[in-house]
């Protein structure tokens, strides 16, 4: 099914201009007047191989800003709401997107990545560079080269991930296509795509290095074994999950914790990844339970969409992303009692629980997380109360819901013009305590229980997540009940992953749209006289329907190819 298609002789222009009509050509070195090159001359010339791969990098998402300017898909989750009223990221909390007007559009873009993969993978030879042998550089560019194809395919197979998790059913093919071709082939089941993904996760294991620290190039941010399996660890458990699994097979759920559990076993036996708490997990390259991060350039346009508008001397007028008053309510107190704000106050059992001071004493990671009305933020307190200097219309500066986004900002970033600072950003694509709630979820759904373990699973599900706990350091979930477990397992979740592109995901995997996305709720706090009363109070009420647990393919694709015909359900 999946033959590998060669074609002899072409341009290079056309090897890879055919689909990459949205990036430039100038990450090649060679000739723009004549552009004569073959596949035989480009494949034997290290840089331009080199150049070729690390292309297939830029295709790794985040969600860093992709849907209009600064706003993250959790923008469009319970978890956040974008400031700017007119930003396109709004279509898809009011129900104004469809085939017609796409968001978050990587249909086109991510097979653009795999044709460049499926043509890198058809004509890379390691014998070409035979030649050079006697050059300085041979062994340096031997070590590199060796890992060449597995690095592609990787790459390959998270692409297909990225886009089944978006549209589910999607053509999948490993030839090099041409136009007609491309404009002709059919979907394939999901979970045949997902078989594919998992398939080639195995056999590239063998071939990828625990690390590139350990190599001769000294590389970081490439494709290792630790990532072909979590990222198979990631769509084995998508496959399992309530979207995808009408009929809760409980195989699927075992085939997910599998998977988990062969890399942490890995990472228990080996030393390969350890659970870190706090900014390091996520800000630093150097992460100890970094799997793979994406390495951004130095830059200030994060800060400039998220940063408190006073902060940003003048470079904007209206803020970016602000957590919702609903994911405040999921972090806990730092000693694991739950804290929800109604409309008359704040509700908690911690007989520590100040409701006058409610943000304080809580779980570390809403530290990290949310930036709240009281707290000290580049030498200065921020004021969401009524009439702060933090509060007020967006269109003036002021927080939409009364917090701010921590997560991923450099407090350390200036905008004063004879002042500025920038910061390299690293975005988070896999990362050890994904692993560890992939895998309670997994047992979860495979067996119910917390506590079960056996020769096979010998790690049961209640570990996994108290070992996420633990690292904060956070109590340990200590309750029986299967029901309350799943409640707290999927909380966890949410608090431990906060903006690293999961929760927007999980809402649709787990169907939960429905109850979950409608209602979206803030703070108003009124300070009297240095006394200051909290009241959660709607902020807003969303459209959703279920056709959105995927999205829709763009109407010019189907026009394009009426073989990716039907339309995803409902749209």
């Amino acid at each position: 099914m999946f033959k590998v298609t060669k074609y002899k002789r072409l341009s290079l222009s056309f090897l890879l201009g055919a689909l990459l009509l949205m990036t430039s050509c100038d990450y090649l070195d060679f000739d723009e007047s004549n552009r004569l090159y073959d596949e035989e001359s480009v494949f034997s010339n290290f840089g331009q191989t080199s150049n070729l791969l690390n292309h297939l990098y830029s295709y790794v998402q985040q969600d860093f800003g992709v849907i209009g300017s600064g706003a993250m898909r959790d923008c469009a989750s319970d978890d956040a709401e974008f400031a700017n009223p007119n930003n396109p990221v709004q279509d898809m909390n009011n129900g104004n997107w469809s085939a017609l007007n796409v968001k978050d559009d990587v249909f086109e873009k991510l097979y653009q990545g795999i044709r460049a993969a499926n043509n890198f993978i058809a004509h890379f030879d390691p014998k070409a560079y035979d030649g050079y042998k006697n050059n300085s550089a041979y062994l340096k560019w031997k070590n590199a080269f060796q890992y060449y194809p597995y690095e592609a395919r990787a790459l390959r197979a998270y692409m297909y991930f990225e886009l089944a998790k978006r549209y589910g059913n999607i053509p999948l093919t490993t030839d090099v296509l041409t136009i007609e071709q491309a404009n002709s082939i059919g979907k394939a089941p999901f979970n045949d795509v997902i078989a594919f993904i998992t398939k080639e996760c195995d056999e590239i294991y063998n071939h990828l290095p625990v690390s590139y620290l350990d190599t001769k190039n000294k590389e970081t941010g490439r494709v290792t074994k630790g990532f072909v399996m979590a990222l198979k660890s990631r769509a084995l458990l998508y496959a399992a999950s309530p979207l995808h699994n009408k009929d809760n097979n409980k195989e699927k759920w075992e085939d997910a914790a599998k998977a988990s559990l062969a890399l942490i076993d890995s990472v228990k036996s080996k030393g390969w990844y350890t659970k870190e708490s706090g900014a390091n997990a996520v800000n630093n390259f150097a992460s100890k339970e970094a799997i793979l991060f994406k390495n951004n350039k130095n830059s200030n346009k994060f800060e400039q969409y998220n940063f408190p508008v006073r902060f940003t001397s003048g470079a904007t007028s209206i803020t970016g992303v602000c957590p919702t008053q609903n994911l405040v309510d999921a972090f806990q107190t730092k000693n694991g009692f739950d804290v929800t704000l109604t409309e008359s106050g704040w509700v908690c059992d911690d007989p520590e629980f100040d409701a006058n001071a409610p943000y304080q004493n809580r779980d570390p990671r809403f530290y990290q997380t949310i930036l709240y009305d009281g707290e000290d933020f580049k030498g200065q307190t921020i004021e969401t109360f009524v009439g702060g200097q933090d509060y007020g219309p967006v269109t003036s500066g002021g927080s939409a819901t009364g917090y701010f986004l921590k997560k991923y900002i450099i407090e350390d970033t200036n905008f004063a013009p004879d002042n500025k600072v920038t910061a390299p950003h690293f975005y988070v694509v896999f990362r050890y305590g994904e692993i560890l709630l992939n895998y309670a979820e997994a047992m979860m759904g495979a067996f119910n229980d917390p506590d079960y373990k056996d020769g096979t699973f010998t790690l049961s599900a209640r570990e996994a997540v108290n070992e996420v706990r633990g690292a904060v350091p956070m109590p340990a979930i200590t309750e029986a009940s299967a029901e309350l477990f799943n409640n707290l397992l999927r909380n966890e979740r949410r608090v431990e992953l906060a903006f690293e592109d999961h929760r927007f995901w999980d809402i649709r995997r787990w169907d939960i749209g429905d109850a979950t996305q409608k209602d979206i709720y803030a703070v108003q706090i009124v300070d009297n006289a240095g006394e200051k009363t909290y009241k959660k109070f709607k902020y807003e009420t969303r459209s959703w329907s279920d056709k959105m647990n995927l999205y829709p393919i763009k109407q010019q694709e189907l026009f394009r190819n009426t073989n990716l015909e039907p339309q995803n359900t409902g749209w």
